[in-house]
């Protein structure tokens, strides 16, 4: 009976390389078949997509001028808005070192 060859460097490194190949080709695959874009299913105005999202946008913003608006779109703003913070004495006393501090550095 023939014994058989061991396997060599030189195949050992071509089996690990198409291993790897498949590897990157199916997680690629996979990856185009997940649309990340996708409607997130999210019920009513949290959903970007929902038609009462920009009803809720334009509520959010009906108090400032519209010049303003139109300048934050054009530098490319974030605008966040409703986020609740508490108010206490902490915060309201670190708000107001941030201001002086900020203020006084030039630059």
């Amino acid at each position: 009976m023939a014994k058989k060859k061991l396997p060599t460097m030189r195949r050992k490194l071509r089996r690990v390389a198409v291993l790897l190949f498949l590897f990157i080709v199916a997680t690629t695959a996979l990856s185009f078949r997940f649309d990340t874009a996708a409607d997130d299913g999210a019920p009513g105005p949290n959903n970007l997509r929902h038609p009462r999202a920009a009803a809720a946008d334009d509520a959010a913003l009906a108090y400032i001028p519209r010049s303003v608006l139109d300048t934050w779109s054009r530098r490319g703003y974030l605008i966040v808005l409703g986020i609740p913070s508490p108010e206490n004495e902490e915060r309201r006393t670190r708000r107001k070192l941030q201001r002086t501090v900020c203020g006084r550095r030039v630059g």
